[in-house]
């Protein structure tokens, strides 16, 4: 046995180091060691260190702390172990126990109170309504209140076109060019030699003395010259068929010869007036577009009359809400769109409103097509209308418009001032 050191607890130990000698051969190496001869007179001290376990106080950080004692015990009090002899038959079972770890549990805050806080939230209106409410209102007719003298007089809202009387007979010229066949090309001219290159209405060829159909055709146009049409020799009744026809009268188609016959004409004419009051002017303007061909689009002042060449026309008046027409217009034709006299809506609030839509009755459903704000002001709270029946939509609060909206129906007449309150 080796002789006890002194041992430094502060430090790391270390190990002693153990002289020896070896002899290096050519072959191998063999290594030769001393033997020692141990006192068996001499003791041994073991010596253990042992941490002393230390009382925690409350709220404070535990703290380890290191002491150092003594073993009473001596090498020789301690017995000798036992020799094993080991079974080699026998199978060696290894078992771990692990020391599971405890779970931490959160350990209780206490909570002070703190000023109590509110929050708003407001639901989000649906613009517009799906079901609104019904509003209230107090609705007045006035006949002198605006100064509008009231006549008794037709208020149909269906347009009315003015048939000009028809001329007996069209100016008409036949030129004749040599042909195997029997046909006919029919011109339009105007004033100063203007041609019509796009119309091509419907022309009909009766006997001149039985004044029965023996044919009819509609003019067709291929790079601006008519289409050249068979036809049977003789005199004929030649009429043009528009919405005020033209007649030609005698008209002789020699056999064997293109016969161009030359017609001719005038533009058609447009212009506008109220149902019942021809004598009162219409104070709108409209809008004139050729549907079907090239063309500018025209705005026309409703106390105007402007000419405008054969075909098929949209005619929109800006009236509230807006009138819409379609018409053919033919050759000398004189078009008279008439429009029932508006009425006046006058709204009385004195407050402010918020925004207000107007619906107005188109088929079987109503569409809006006016919004407006409501300031308050008299002056600004007028507006023109159509005759029928609308429904104005307007919110029930002003300042919060999230809470809905009120409906309320209304009918308005022509030559009267209906006076609304919203409520």
């Amino acid at each position: 046995m080796e002789e006890p050191l002194v041992r430094n607890t502060d430090i790391f130990p270390f190990l002693r180091p153990i002289k020896y000698s070896y002899k290096k051969t050519e072959n191998k190496v063999v290594l030769a060691a001393k033997s020692r001869a141990y006192d068996k007179g001499k003791k041994a001290t073991l010596r253990f260190e042992v941490e002393e376990p230390v009382k925690r106080v409350s709220n404070i950080m535990p703290r380890l702390s290191m002491q150092k004692y003594a073993s009473t015990k001596t090498a020789a009090s301690l017995k000798s172990p036992k020799s094993i002899t080991f079974n080699t038959k026998q199978k060696a079972i290894l078992r771990f126990e692990i020391e599971e770890k405890k779970k931490g549990v959160l350990g209780t805050l206490k909570v002070d109170k703190y000023p109590m806080r509110y929050s708003y939230a407001y639901r989000l209106p649906q613009i517009p309504p799906r079901q609104p409410n019904k509003g209230v209102g107090i609705l007045r007719f006035s006949d002198d209140d605006m100064g509008i003298v009231v006549k008794k007089k037709d208020t149909s809202s269906k347009p009315k076109v003015i048939k000009p009387i028809e001329k007996a007979d069209t100016e008409f010229e036949v030129a004749v060019e040599n042909s195997q066949e029997t046909k006919v090309q029919v011109f339009f001219e105007g004033r100063n030699g203007k041609k019509y290159p796009n119309a091509t209405p419907e022309i009909v060829f009766k006997d001149a003395g039985t004044k029965s159909v023996v044919s009819s055709f509609r003019r067709a146009v291929e790079a601006g010259i008519p289409v050249p049409q068979n036809m049977s020799a003789g005199k004929y009744n030649v009429v043009v068929v528009g919405y005020n026809d033209l007649y030609l009268n005698n008209v002789t188609i020699l056999p064997n010869k293109l016969n161009k016959i030359t017609i001719q004409v005038t533009d058609g004419t447009l212009s506008f007036a109220y149902v019942g009051n021809r004598a009162r002017p219409v104070e709108y303007n409209a809008v004139v577009n050729r549907r079907f061909a090239a063309g500018a689009t025209v705005l026309q002042k409703c106390t105007d009359k402007l000419p405008f060449e054969p075909g098929t026309y949209y005619v929109e008046i800006a009236t509230l809400p807006a009138s819409k027409f379609s018409i053919d217009m033919s050759f000398g034709a004189l078009y008279e769109l008439q429009i029932p006299e508006p009425g006046t809506l006058q709204i009385t609030n004195s407050k402010p409103v918020g925004t207000i839509q107007l619906q107005y009755e188109h088929g079987d459903k109503f569409e809006v097509f006016y919004s407006k704000v409501l300031t308050g002001s008299l002056s600004t709270q007028t507006i023109e209308l159509q005759p029928g029946k609308y429904k104005i939509i307007y919110p029930k609060n002003p300042n919060l418009p999230q809470m809905g909206s009120n409906i309320l129906d209304f009918r308005i007449k022509s030559n009267q001032n209906t006076m609304l309150e919203l409520e």
